[in-house]
Order: C-alpha cells, then structure tokens, then sequence
C-alpha cells in the first residue's frame, strides 16, 4: 500500500505543526491548543523572546535534538552536509506517537526541528498524521533570529565569542539565510507530494486574513476553531527590515531566498498578503563609531558546506550508536562514528555489540576496525587476556593458538586476510616482503595518511611471528597516534608471548586512551606473573585510582615504596595519587567567593529567572531587566563590543553592532548607551526610551551637579527614565548651561530648578539644603554628580572614576528600582546616609576597603539622606556627627518590583 493509500484510511488525524524557527508555529500552537488540540504533556514554557509560550512537547523536542546532535548539529543544521538518519528514528517516532495519540481525542504537536524528518513521521504515523506547515519571508524571519541571539549575548558579563550558538549568526552572516532556504525548501518539497494532507500557510497570512485560515482548517480535518488567532499581539510581529540585516547577505544570496519565497506563495493555502519593506542595504555605523577596523575581510564568509557526514554519538546507548552507523547511505560511512565507539569503555557485556560493529566495519569495507572489533568481542567472552584460551571465532579450529597465521580460518581475526578477496590495489605491497630491519626503516619515514595504509596492509596480509616486531610496530602505531593499528598489534603480539612485558605494555596503552578496565584486568594478570614487582604494583596503583578506588590504590603504593622507594614509575605514581587526593579534598570544599555577593548584586542564572517568570511572568521580567542592567554596568560595553567586532567582516560587524545597540537602548535610556560608548548623546536624532510608570520617585528630590555636559546628559536621562516624579534641581558650570538647558527641553524634562555656577559645582561641604525648598519636604534627598568633589586619596579610585561604566554604576546603585523600592518604604525617622560603593563593584575587595574608610574619604558625594532638615550641611562627617548612620545602597536593595520592567 503506497504512503497516500495509508494516509487516506485515517480516522483520527495527529498534527503535526512545524517550520522554520522564528515563523509563526508557537503562534499556530497556541490556537491549535485553545482549539482543543491535546498538544502534548510536557509543554515547554514561555521565554523572554516567546512571552505567550513554545507549546512544544518536550519529548519531541528531546528526540529531535538527540537525531540532530548525532550528527554533531543542532537546531542550525542547513543541509550543509548528508543529514544521517538512523535506522531506529522511524521507531522513536512511532513509540511518541503511540504514547500522545492512541486515538480519539485531538491531539498534535508543535516542533521546527521536525522539518528535518517530515518523511519519517510520515512513515511512522502509518496514516494517521496531517501537516500544518508554516512559513515566513527570508527577511523578517532572519531579522527576528539576529534579534533573538542579540538578546541572548547581552544577558551576561562574559565575552561574547564564549556565547557561541548566538554569536555564529554573526560568524557565519549568511547562516540566519541559509537555514531560511533549507528548512524551507524541505517543507515546500513535502507539501508539493502530500498537498492533500498539509497545510501550508504564511505567518504573515495566518495574522492579516485569520479567516481564511479557519476556512481551510477543513482540508485535514480540523475543526475551523483551532484556528482562529485570539490572542495575537502586533507588537511580536514585524513587516519591516533593518537595511543592516539584508548588508550581510551574501552576493547573488537574494535572488534565490526571492525565487524560494515566490513558490511557497503560489503553493500556498493561505499566503501572506505582501512582503515586507526591505529598505536597501545601509549599515550601521557601529565600526567606525568605536574605532575599530575589522579584520575578517570585504567578502562574506562561505557557508561551512562539508560533504561528508559529522557524527557525535555521545550519550547514545550501544543500540543506538550502532544503529546510527547502521542507517549511513553506502558510500557516506566513514570512519569516524567507528572511533568514537571505539573511545567507549567495554567490558564482558560489550561482546555483542562488538559482533555487530564488526559486522558493520566489515560492510564498510574498513577491514582493520572488523578485526579490532573482533578482538574486543574475543576478549569480552573471556573476560582475560590469556588468549589461548579464547573460545569466540576459534570453536572449530582446534590448536589455532600454535598455528602460523595464514593457517587460520578466516572468521579468526589473527587470521591473514585473502588476497583473492581484496579488490584494491595494494599501495605498499613491496613492504609485505621486505626484511625486518629495512622494514622499520621504511616505516619510520612516512607519515599520516601513508603509514595508516601501510601498517593496515601489514596487519591484513604479513605474519609477524615475534611478539617484538608486533609491538614495534604497535609502538610506530601509537606514535602516530594511529591507537586502533596499535591496539590490533598489541594483542597479536600478546598471542605470541603471553608475558609481563606484553601485559604491561597493553595494560599502559590502555590506560593512555582511558580503557582503565581492560588496563586493570591485563595489570592483574602481569601482577600474577610477577608478584614481587614495584614498577606493576605503581602502575596497578594509578590503575585503581582511575577506578575511584583510592585507598587499594594506596596499599599497592606503599608496598611499592617499600621496595624501590626511588624507582621514577613508583616516584610518578605517587605523585598523581597525591595530587587525586588534593582534587578530592579541594571538591569536598565548600567554595569562597571573597564576599562577591555581599558588594556587588547578583547576576542570576537566566535559566532560574524563566523558570520564575512561567510562574510569575511580572516578576520574571523586572528580575531579568535587572540582570541585564546588571551585567551592563559591570563590563566595560566598549571594549567589550569592541573585542566581539573585530574580528567579523565589517558588514556582520556593524550588523552585530546594530543589534546590540538596539538591545542595549531597550534597558537604558539611549544618553545612557551613548555615553557609556563615548559618542554625543542625541546623534541617533531621537530619544530611544521606554519610561516605566510616572509616578516613581515622587516622595524623592535630588540634586544633580553637573560639570561635564555628556555625563550631565547621560545622568539626566537616567533620571527621568528611573524616577520620572522625583523633585529635581541641578547645579551646572558655566560651559555646560546651555547644552543641559537644550537637553532638559528636547526631552521635555522640568527640573524644579537649574543653579549656574562659574565656580562649577560646588564641594559636597558647601552645599546645604536650601531653606524654604520642596527639597526639605522629602522623604529621602538624593545627591548626584557627573565627577569627583572632594580630594581622594587612593589612584585606583581616580582611575577609576573615568570610566564611564564607573559612574553608571554609582548613578545604578542610587537609582535602581531595587533601592527606590527599598526608600519608598523607608520613611521613618532614624536618620540614614546611603552610599554606593567606592570601586567598581567587580572589584569585590575594594568594596570591602571602601566600608572601613573614615567617613571624611567616602564618595559621599553621591549618597541618599533621609529627612533633611532645611540648611544641614551635606557633608558626610558632619551628617555622621549629627547621628546619621551609615549603609551602603548594595546592602539595602529590595526584590525587584514587577513594575519595574522595561
């Protein structure tokens, strides 16, 4: 029966909803799911780049992720090279598919990561499964990648490369396109053979004409309601493009995103009504903003295009890595998924895989790793190295162990293997017969890949009868770290002589390569051959601490030591069981992070706030718009956006810019970016601020000295984005009146007063609080600056001080919505002077020092004061005399507010 006949008998459908990342299948999910589509029991949640939530089931989504990782990618695999498909894919699948849908009810499931297996749902369905297929235009699609990875790159303090899924959009330019063409190419493929059983529908076309949606809901079935969208928002969704994000294509790259788009609107059933606006190209200025000159080229990077499959079978059961190989189109099998088993530790219960990878090896045509197979799969059986008495392969050979190696049955991996059945030509036939001493010469002369293929033909069709020679050439081997020839000669040599030396020798090649059972069984053995031995006990020592069995480890060492306390193999064995015990010590230790906690606010896990933010998604978001402020304030961003630049080529670096940019000014004030940046502040022509709620800070004044018209600027726009009502006067020198006044009237901010003073401002001692002011009447008074007014007496601080991080963090930690919080509801009468830090709070020590400083040497001249009286003096130590008591703003932060969110 054809797959059509199969998927025309189904009574109960299973949907499957799937497209490319970034277009509209959460969108589609969430409908299908208020529709009444059970679409799974593990639903992965809401995040912060998909507020109203994934609806993806989780053990899909982990199954697709595991067939993906097998072939060393993830959810950014574009067909640049074979996808391999194991051959137990279509069962995984059809066991999900039993377990979620056993008939009746609706039910379906959401994942992009599907696209890349549509046949093989198909298959596994047997009938039963329909297609919502969704799609949206290369541009807006790609721009919400970039926008989704940007966001991701900011949210810590460590470099960016370090990120490295969010950072490859940047480089590799083209890569955000190339996934774009790949996806969707498969799913027009598949639509354009099952387009009776798919829907295929634009994002764009799902949200402008929804009613065209439920009027072909229909066609698989589904009832019109699971397709209605209720609960979109317009601002997740846009229809333009930044001309940055279309300068990183690559040349000729448009026409066929273009061509791709025009055939899925002519497929269609529900297209998108126009394409966006694509601007043409521009860039940012973000390069030659920050004085950088990048060094990845003009042209764009190519894609990483590799013919030949990647494998990564970590984390796979034997079954499953075995039928990973399994499923390898003839032709495309290389040996790489074979190494890796390799590496995999094995014992007696590894003797049928190793039959079965033998198998596989043999098919492949890889005739050294079906004997290394077979030598694993013999020892396994045995469990000892005493090969004489292996019983696997050698049941109807009787004396095989006495024979000469050409006499050996062929199913006997010491065997020679037949000429008459090797179809290639010999590369090194002449060294089959080449005398011993001239043979090691020649050998010792060629390199990778020649000595493979020469040891390999050597192994297959020459006898060596000396257990020397063999591990001679197990040496020549394993210096060439060629360990699966050396492994194949070792034992060999082991079947010659079965002696300390051979067991030695294969129990510390063994241990090289992490075998430490099998090193273990085969320094057992040599320990039994030569009880009285030192150098076998040290080795049998390091041999169980790589077992986590420290204290046999130990009595072998010391019964060592007792014998040849000075032998160098004893002397480096204790050594490392001296130091595995200092690591064992040092883990048991609870970690100290010198008082990091107690100066400077946390940094929380992004993980811990989402999970919190699924629960209480207000509360969520004002934690991770603190995190992101956090990790602003404590980098150097110039430098730190510097060092990701520079070496990308200059489109993805202004790209890359832009999008930083732009996350940045969705947490700051963009004054705030631009002085942090060190460019004028205003050069973007608009003011890029989202102020929160207009009422915060109105039982608040402050007074704001200003002498540098940048920082004054920057300061300013801090204010009125984080306490908009607080009563405001400012002090400004001469030279900066007139860019302060401009400012304050463009972003139509009213100070209560603005002081010109020709000194400057004035020393933190002279100031008092005015009589007869609205200042006096508040609660708390707030004391700012844009510099330092009193003598310092430490040159880290000075230093300091001119970075403009520094003064952002000092601005932050009076200002913070955690602090305000924490003043708002504060109003007694105890008398309290509020202070930031002295250093930057990534220098967890110099806060310490700065809470034992007198109070005459603190940077008092930023603090908050509680209840100030009319003409008091703002100096510190006159406040402290007064009875004020001294805190620090670190110490005092409240839980974020859940208003507080951008």
């Amino acid at each position: 029966m054809s797959e059509s006949e199969q998927l025309s008998q189904s009574n109960t459908p299973f949907y499957l909803c799937t497209g490319f990342h970034r277009s509209g299948t959460s969108l589609v999910a969430q409908s299908l799911a208020r529709g009444g589509v059970n679409m799974g029991g593990e639903l992965m949640g809401a995040s912060f780049s998909n507020p109203l939530g994934h609806v993806e089931d989780m053990p899909a989504v982990r199954m697709h992720d595991q067939l993906l990782a097998l072939n060393n990618s993830d959810w950014r695999f574009y067909d640049q090279r074979p996808l391999i498909k194991p051959v137990w894919a279509v069962n995984y699948i059809r066991r999900y598919l039993s377990d979620k849908h056993p008939g009746g009810a609706l039910a379906g499931v959401k994942d992009p990561r599907a696209l890349f297996y549509l046949n093989d749902w198909l298959e596994a369905g047997q009938g039963s499964l329909r297609f919502i297929l969704l799609y949206r235009h290369w541009a807006t699609a790609a721009q919400s990648l970039l926008n989704r990875a940007s966001r991701h790159l900011v949210n810590g303090r460590a470099d960016v490369a370090t990120n490295k899924v969010n950072f490859s959009f940047w480089q590799q330019p083209q890569l955000a396109f190339a996934m774009w063409q790949a996806s969707n190419q498969r799913l027009l493929n598949f639509y354009q053979r099952y387009p009776q059983h798919c829907l295929l529908i634009a994002q764009e076309g799902f949200v402008a004409n929804n009613h065209q949606a439920t009027q072909v809901a229909g066609k698989i079935g589904l009832p019109h309601i699971c397709l209605k969208a209720d609960t979109f928002k317009p601002g997740l969704m846009t229809d333009s493009v930044s001309p940055s994000v279309l300068a990183i294509l690559a040349q000729g790259q448009q026409q066929s995103l273009d061509s791709l788009w025009q055939a899925l609107q002519q497929q269609a059933d529900v297209p998108a009504p126009q394409a966006p606006d694509i601007a043409p190209p521009k860039v940012f200025a973000g390069a030659q903003m920050l004085g950088i000159e990048c060094k990845g080229g003009p042209g764009q990077p190519e894609a990483d295009k590799s013919p030949a499959p990647q494998y990564n079978l970590a984390g796979l059961s034997w079954h499953e890595a075995l039928g990973v190989i399994a499923g390898v189109p003839e032709g495309l099998v290389s040996e790489v998924p074979f190494l890796q088993i390799f590496r995999r530790p094995y014992d007696q219960s590894t003797e049928d895989y190793f039959q079965s990878l033998a198998k596989l090896a043999h098919g492949a045509g890889y005739l050294h790793l079906t004997r290394l197979s077979k030598f694993r799969a013999m020892y396994a059986s045995a469990g000892h190295w005493q090969t004489e008495r292996w019983q696997l392969f050698t049941e109807d050979d009787c004396g095989w162990h006495n024979k000469p190696d050409h006499n050996l049955q062929k199913a006997n991996p010491f065997s020679l293997h037949p000429r008459t059945e090797f179809t290639r030509q010999l590369q090194f036939e002449h060294l089959l017969q080449t005398e011993w001493s001239l043979l090691s010469q020649g050998l010792k002369r060629l390199k990778r890949p020649a000595l493979h293929q020469a040891l390999t033909e050597l192994l297959l069709f020459r006898s060596v009868d000396a257990a020397s020679g063999l591990t001679a050439l197990a040496q020549l081997a394993g210096q060439q770290d060629e360990n699966e020839l050396a492994e194949c000669f070792r034992i060999k040599a082991l079947r010659r002589e079965y002696s300390v030396d051979t067991l030695v020798g294969l129990g510390d090649f063994y241990l090289g390569i992490g075998q430490h059972q099998a090193a273990h069984q085969a320094l057992t053995e040599a320990l039994a051959l030569a009880p009285d031995m030192p150098v076998i006990k040290a080795r049998m020592a390091a041999s169980y601490l790589q077992l986590s069995q420290p204290d046999k480890a130990e009595s072998l060492l010391l019964e060592a030591e007792k014998l040849t306390p000075n032998q160098p193999v004893v002397k480096r064995s204790r050594a490392r069981f001296n130091q595995f015990m200092a690591q064992q010590n040092a883990a048991d230790q609870p970690s100290e992070q010198a008082g990091q906690s107690e100066y400077q606010p946390p940094l929380q896990p992004y993980e811990e706030i989402l999970a919190l933010s699924r629960d209480n998604p207000a509360l969520g978001q004002a934690l991770d718009l603190h995190n992101r402020r956090i990790a602003f304030v404590l980098r150097n961003n110039r430098q730190w956006l510097r060092k990701a630049m520079v070496s990308l080529t200059p489109t993805a670096a202004e790209s890359l810019a832009e999008k930083i940019d732009q996350q940045w000014c969705r947490i700051w004030p963009a004054e705030v970016v631009d002085f942090v940046l060190g460019q004028p502040v205003g050069w973007r022509g608009k003011k890029n601020v989202s102020s929160g709620d207009s009422c915060v800070g109105a039982g608040l004044a402050l007074m704001v000295m200003i002498t540098e018209a940048e920082a004054g600027k920057a300061l300013l726009g801090l204010i009125s984005h984080l306490v908009p009502a607080a009563r405001l006067v400012v002090f400004v020198s001469e030279q900066c009146q007139q860019p302060v006044r401009d400012y304050c009237e463009a972003a139509q901010l009213k100070p209560a007063e603005i002081k010109v003073t020709d000194a400057g401002a004035p020393e933190q001692a002279e100031i008092e609080v005015p009589q007869d002011s609205l200042l006096a009447e508040a609660h708390w008074l707030g004391l700012l600056n844009t510099g330092w007014w009193h003598k310092q007496t430490d040159k880290r601080a000075q230093e300091a001080s001119a970075e403009p991080e520094w003064l952002l963090q000092q601005w932050y930690n009076l200002l913070c919505p955690q602090l305000t919080g924490y003043l708002d509801n504060n109003h007694s009468a105890a008398k309290q002077l509020i202070v930031p830090p002295l250093y930057p709070l990534h220098q967890a020590e110099d806060a310490a020092v700065s809470a034992q400083l007198p109070a005459e040497q603190l940077p008092t001249s930023m603090c908050w004061v509680n209840n100030p009286e009319a003409g008091a003096s703002l100096s510190p130590d006159k406040l402290m005399a007064h009875g004020y008591q001294l805190a620090f703003s670190h110490q005092l932060l409240s839980e974020p507010a859940a208003d507080s969110a951008e």
